[in-house]
């Protein structure tokens, strides 16, 4: 059997001496250690869709150029749920918005440093009837 453990730390030994010519191991460290505890964690289904966009890019480019551009990569994943979203209210004639919903939330509060807010999102809808026929 292979020994995970012992390929994953030299992988990261590995990233960790690359760069630190730029920034120092410490800070590095440091940066990667929340990443290092989600077990446990449950991810909503854009969180995780949005991850694995995210990951693509930073496979294929420079890290500094992904970081700079996520605002519009981030947009994109919005676009993709609002398409979803409106493709199966034209197909079914009804569509769940949660998805688009939640995903802008996230980013809105991303955008004003609030603190994330996990769990199913709830709706409150009043309505009003008009004149009540006698």
């Amino acid at each position: 059997m292979k020994d995970y453990k012992a390929i994953f730390e030299a992988v990261e030994s590995s990233l960790f001496d690359a760069g630190s010519g730029r920034v120092p191991r410490e800070q590095i460290a440091a940066s990667l250690e929340s990443s290092k505890h989600l077990e446990g964690r449950r991810f909503a289904d854009d969180e995780c869709y949005t991850k694995r966009v995210h990951i693509v890019f930073y496979s294929g480019f420079k890290a500094e150029i992904v970081t700079k551009k996520r605002p519009i990569i981030d947009e994109a994943v919005q676009v993709a749920a609002a398409q979803k979203f409106t493709f199966e209210m034209a197909e079914k004639g009804r569509a769940s918005a949660d998805e688009l919903l939640d995903s802008l939330r996230s980013n809105l509060r991303k955008e004003l440093d609030l603190a994330r807010v996990d769990g199913k999102l709830a709706f409150l809808r009043i309505v009003f009837e008009k004149d009540q026929k006698k």
